[in-house]
């Protein structure tokens, strides 16, 4: 039980899947919150009759990706982070 993330790292725009409970979010640790599913009983217990799977399969069906795209910017910023990542690991192995 708790809330599931779609969370990025703005420093490297690195996105990870992140869970948390109590009143905790994404923003306590120095993450973004980019999508969030609720998963407390409360969420699914009435309308989907305690089925957890069925709410979750549903809740995919209700995000609005356009939204969630537009939270992150530009693809090509993700692109050249990557491309640096990548660079520098292999300098790494090089010097190793």
């Amino acid at each position: 039980s708790g809330w599931v993330w779609l969370a990025e790292d703005h420093r490297t725009r690195t996105l990870m899947i992140l869970s948390s409970g109590s009143g905790r979010n994404p923003i306590t640790t120095g993450f973004l919150p980019v999508l969030n599913c609720d998963v407390w009983e409360h969420a699914y217990l009435l309308d989907y009759k305690g089925s957890k799977k069925n709410y979750i399969k549903n809740w995919w069906q209700a995000v609005n990706w356009q939204f969630v795209f537009e939270q992150l910017g530009p693809v090509e910023e993700y692109e050249n982070i990557r491309a640096a990542r990548v660079k520098a690991e292999e300098s790494q192995k090089e010097a190793a």
